[in-house]
């Protein structure tokens, strides 16, 4: 018994704990150290008579914990408390009574680890004669086994003794590594892994464990992970000194890290080793430290190798000889590496009188970080301290190093805690990203947010842009020069992607912090000039008269219109002849004066946008007719109405006007026949000056041609003759008629015309099988008309082979009885066929609350340049890992306009896209992708959709439990309270904290 309870101090004594850690900015950390464990004589212990052993820290969601083998007597017990940073104290978390699996047995040496975000402990406890290997974790406030709970634990062999259990999380799964003696009294290494859920461990040994040699003992093993390997280190004997081993595990198989031989990375291999520990520390993945101690001379020294992955090499600064003991005459022992705040740490224990030791390493050199005196960091400088260990915990004032170890009163071993710190973090940028259009031509601006956790103001902050050929940021270039938060577009960025970067600044503490960059998730792209359309311009061409212009202005990235700039000129005639720019002229409006009496006008605009390509095209207007002092009087819309049949009366009509408004005077009217509609061989009728004609025999076979000359009361009184031919003969059985022919539909490729018609006939004889023709012709006018061929509907549908023609629609009227056929009647467009640009969508954002259970909804602006209206649009939601679309993935019947977030989206990014369509024309336009939302969350506790969290979803927790009531998977993720993956009475119980005030 005696050896085993020798063993047991010594196992404890080697314990260390082993926390994954990354290298990260260094901030400012006060190098001095206070008691946190109430500063008196004695510390954490329950029974501050008994005697503490081996204590163990580590951090679990922001809450410090510790363990320990606490003495009541003939026995151990392993006792847990937290810390309050609050109120500063220490308060039971074991829920007052020891963590043993059997509270009347032996228990030391216990482990403390994080896991899957729960905390699990380990240590040995002695059910006679054998030492068992017990491993427990958290639940709510109680700790439940994960080994069986049966009298044997974890051992490999029913009778033999477990020591040393050392927890690390490795690939998502727990691991245990211990050594283990059996019937031949040699110590093995063994490790196993938990299947995580039960009590479900498996061998990862090989079967026989780590040892190099089966007949050589193996003890005190201390796991980590590096570089995506776990790595365990031990000291075992080569039969004349131990040595430092060290091997590694890929998840599949073990290999050795320490050369394979028969001897370790000892300094001296005939001197043995004791107390071996790993730690990760430096950029990156750092490099693999090693510390152990070794005798030089009968006195132990601390010593210190680092891994590559490849070769060791001593990591001890300029005391390589002498390791890094505080005083070389003393020995040190139990060692403990722990990397925190930018520097790596060791704490061991010294001297006769053992004090607690501390040094910092920065890469380069071993420095005192205890004070460098000759107390260390015991309470007192005349009483021993032993077991000391590192951790870090963070707190609303920052983060902190804590030790922990045990120091005499006079009568028992205390558990003592110091913290150093806190530190002063560096300062934050979050939320990085970028405003604007990526466009040549628009300017982008580079958001964040400013962080400090100790609220030190923003300094100077610093900003790069790059250019990168995707949005994974490949071959980023820096842009000369772009060192603000803006960012002006020009060709040289055409076809890049663009990283904003911000490194942010603080006025004070830590200034600087770790850049943070931003990739835009498309590329620039070359934007197009704006355009003026429909120019013209509306007022009276009579001096004294202001003539405004009229346009409209397009853009087909939508940029907004800048300085559009105006000119207005005079010309000799209609075509613009002689144009000449009229000084000072540069508005929208023009006041004619004498200068401009006899002149055609022409008013010039060119479009301007205020981002993008800024100019574009000048588009002019000239005017139809020149400017007069005063204008004559006209006749319009000249007509004449009644059948062209001997016998009826012929009844002209006409709409006078005058620009001054001048009266109408007496107004002159003639009648004529014509041999055709071209109005040739055109012969007055005698007597015929009234705005009546009465038909006679003389006019049969004739068409009719009726004149208007306007005249005004004042002013210019006589205007212009205007006629009106008849488009067919007169008759005594008149021919069926046409009218009102023209054609509906707009002017371009890929919309259809249709014809339409007023059929008529004198004798009201029915329509019979009336003809119709399509034509092309090179202008209004009809000139080089020319037949489309197979086009003989009422329809046509418009091809390219249309573009920039002029449509005659023809229709002859045939009647089913009496003269049958009809004069064909024409219809000609006044402009010319256009191509058809595809619609687009722009300004696609979503907008709601990014948890489950709510509605996103797209939303998007569409235009058409054509003003085609908008047909049936396609619209698709994706999920990404990230907002730069990683694993992008369309969302499965996810196709209207808004999305109910499902389960499915949980800690997703979301993105909407819309495919334009137009219901004419050229359809569908380019798919258009919103920005990404996320990540996905959820709304704690409130299961039922009311926005209160409330009893009433405790109670359907409850339900859910006992069977009574069914959860969606929504439900689930919003009721599991502790994020264990399951929804049971522990999250009924902490919805009910929070509504009753007791929890957040």
């Amino acid at each position: 018994m005696v050896y085993i309870r020798k063993r047991a101090a010594i196992a404890g004594a080697l314990a260390l704990l082993i926390v994954l850690m990354t290298f990260r900015m260094p901030t400012a950390l006060a190098e001095s150290w206070s008691f946190i464990d109430g500063n008196g004589t004695t510390g954490l212990n329950f029974d501050t008579t008994k005697s503490a052993s081996t204590p163990r820290m580590v951090d679990l969601n922001g809450t410090l914990y510790s363990v320990w083998s606490e003495s009541i007597g003939s026995t151990s017990q392993i006792r847990v408390k937290k810390y309050d940073d609050a109120t500063g104290t220490w308060v039971v978390a074991d829920g007052g009574a020891s963590i043993n699996q059997n509270s009347a047995k032996n228990a030391i040496n216990p482990w403390l680890t994080v896991y899957n975000n729960e905390l699990y402990a380990a240590w040995e406890e002695q059910y006679s004669p054998y030492w068992q290997l017990r491993v427990k974790k958290l639940s709510g406030s109680s700790w439940v086994s994960v080994d069986g709970n049966g009298v044997e634990g974890l051992n490999i062999g029913a009778n033999s003794n477990a020591r040393n259990a050392r927890l690390i999380g490795y690939n998502n799964e727990l691991y245990v590594v211990w050594d283990e003696a059996g019937g031949d009294g040699i110590n093995k290494l063994r490790v196993k892994k938990y299947g995580g859920s039960g009590s479900s461990w498996s061998i990862v040994d090989g079967g026989a464990g780590l040892n190099f040699s089966a007949s050589r003992s193996a003890q005190n093993a201390k796991p980590k992970v590096w570089n995506g390997k776990l790595y365990v280190t031990w000291g075992e004997s080569d039969g004349v000194a131990t040595q430092v081993r060290v091997k590694a595990y890929n998840g599949t198989s073990w290999s050795w890290a320490d050369g394979g031989g028969v001897q370790g990375l000892n300094v001296d291999k005939s001197q043995g080793v004791t107390n071996t520990g790993l730690e990760a520390y430096g950029e990156g993945a750092g490099d693999l430290y090693l510390v152990w101690s070794e005798s030089v001379n009968y006195i132990s020294k601390i010593r210190i190798k680092k891994y590559n992955g490849t070769s060791w090499t001593f990591a001890e600064g300029d005391a390589s000889a002498e390791g890094i003991n505080q005083k070389a005459s003393d020995s040190g022992s139990l060692a403990y590496l722990y990397a925190f705040d930018g520097k790596l740490y060791a704490i061991w224990q010294e001297g006769n009188t053992a004090k607690i030791r501390v040094k910092s390493f920065d890469g380069t050199s071993w420095t005192s970080v205890d004070g460098n005196g000759a107390q260390g960091l015991n309470k007192s400088s005349t009483r021993a301290a032993l077991f000391g260990y590192l951790a870090s915990h963070s707190e609303a004032s920052g983060s902190s190093l804590y030790a922990a170890f045990v120091e005499t009163d006079g009568t028992a071993n205390q558990v003592r805690v110091v913290k150093m710190g806190p530190s002063n973090a560096a300062p934050t940028a979050s939320a990085v990203s970028i405003g604007g259009t990526l466009k040549v031509g628009n300017m982008l601006t580079g958001t964040y947010t400013y962080g400090d956790a100790e609220s030190d103001a923003e300094g100077a902050t610093t900003f790069k842009w790059y250019t990168a050929s995707d949005a994974a940021g490949t071959g980023k270039t820096a842009i000369a020069g772009a060192t603000t938060s803006t960012l002006a577009l020009t060709s040289a960025e055409a076809g890049k992607y663009i990283v904003f970067e911000v490194t942010p600044v603080a006025a004070a503490g830590t200034a600087s912090g770790t850049p943070v960059s931003y990739t835009s998730a498309a590329a620039v792209v070359d934007n197009s000039a704006p355009t003026a359309s429909a120019v013209s311009f509306g007022g009276t061409l009579k001096v004294g008269n202001t003539l405004t212009g009229a346009y409209t202005y397009g853009d087909a990235e939508s940029d907004a219109e800048g300085a559009t700039t105006f000119k207005w000129y005079t010309a000799s005639d209609a075509a613009g002849t002689g144009k000449t720019a009229i000084a000072g002229a540069t508005t929208s409006t023009l006041a004619l004066t004498s200068a401009q009496a006899g002149k055609y006008i022409v008013f010039e605009v060119t479009p301007v946008a205020a981002a993008g390509t800024a100019s574009g095209t000048p588009v002019s207007y000239t005017s139809a007719a020149a400017v007069v002092d005063n204008a004559a009087p006209t006749a319009s819309a000249v007509s004449f109405g009644g059948t062209l049949k001997v016998g009826n009366t012929l009844t002209g009509t006409y709409i006078y006007a005058d620009a001054e408004s001048d009266a109408e005077g007496a107004t002159t009217f003639k009648w004529y026949t014509a041999s055709d509609a071209a109005g040739t061989g055109k012969t007055a009728i005698a007597g015929a000056t009234t705005s009546t004609l009465a038909l006679t025999s003389a006019q049969v076979g004739k068409y009719i041609i009726f004149e208007v000359t306007p005249v005004a009361a004042a002013g210019t009184t006589s205007g212009t003759p205007v006629t009106y031919t008849s488009s067919s003969a007169v008759v005594d059985n008149a021919a069926p008629t046409a009218s009102a022919v023209s054609f509906g539909g707009t002017l371009k490729v890929g919309h259809t015309l249709t014809g339409a018609y007023t059929y008529g006939d004198a004798e009201s004889d029915a329509e019979g099988e009336t003809t119709f023709k399509w034509y092309t012709a090179s202008d209004a006018a009809g000139t080089g008309k020319t037949a489309i061929a197979g086009e003989s509907t009422s329809t046509l549908a418009l091809t390219s082979a249309q573009v920039g023609k002029y449509i005659i629609f023809e229709v002859t009227p045939v009647a089913a009885a009496g003269t049958t056929s009809g004069t064909p009647v024409t219809f000609t467009s006044t402009s010319a066929v256009v191509a058809n640009a595809a619609p687009v969508v722009s300004n696609v954002h979503i907008a709601g609350g990014i948890k489950l259970g709510q509605i996103l909804t797209g939303s998007y602006s569409y235009t058409d340049l054509e003003g085609d209206a908008e047909g049936l649009p396609v619209f698709k939601w994706y999920t990404a890992d990230d907002t730069g679309g990683s694993n992008k993935t369309v969302i499965a019947g996810a196709t209207g306009i808004t999305l109910e977030l499902k389960a499915a989206q949980y800690g997703k990014y979301v993105s909407f896209e819309v495919t334009p369509a137009a219901s004419a024309g050229t359809t569908p336009g380019t798919p258009v992708e919103s920005e990404a939302l996320g990540p996905v969350g959820v709304n704690k506790g409130d299961a039922n959709g009311d926005g209160i969290i409330s009893p009433a979803d405790a109670l359907l927790v409850t339900k859910y439990v006992s069977g009574k009531a069914a959860l969606t998977d929504e439900q689930k993720l919003m009721l599991d309270m502790d994020g264990d993956g399951d929804v049971d009475a522990n999250d009924a119980m902490l919805i009910l904290n929070i509504y009753n005030g007791k929890g957040a």
